[in-house]
């Protein structure tokens, strides 16, 4: 989103940031943090379902199913952090869940992330 702004003595996000995280996936030093990205345990605890399903934040809360997990943007889930939330679902498998609607998103603009 080109929203970070370096200064001499911190990073800042600019009006353009719309929060989407994807600054967080990339970041080489694991330096930046959102919300949305930390509850990992509580989000999988509270799913008693056989599938934990990763989903945008975007999806209408009338088409979630039991056992989402929501991210700002699914560019913002790194495969550390998939990796955390695997261990945190245990013996079930999680599923990430792609609706096709990245395309029209402001936080990519593209068909894939």
């Amino acid at each position: 989103m080109q929203a970070l702004q370096v200064e001499i003595e911190r990073l800042s996000a600019s009006d353009a940031c719309i929060g989407c995280g994807r600054c967080v996936a990339v970041c080489p030093n694991e330096a930046l943090e959102i919300d949305g990205l930390e509850s990992l345990g509580a989000a999988t605890q509270s799913a008693a379902e056989m599938v934990v399903r990763l989903e945008c934040s975007r999806v209408p809360d009338d088409e979630d199913r039991p056992g989402t997990v929501r991210v700002p943007c699914l560019g913002a889930v790194s495969t550390g952090w998939l990796v955390q939330l695997q261990a945190h679902a245990g013996d079930r498998p999680v599923h990430v869940i792609d609706r096709g609607w990245c395309a029209t998103c402001p936080a990519g603009g593209q068909a894939r992330h």
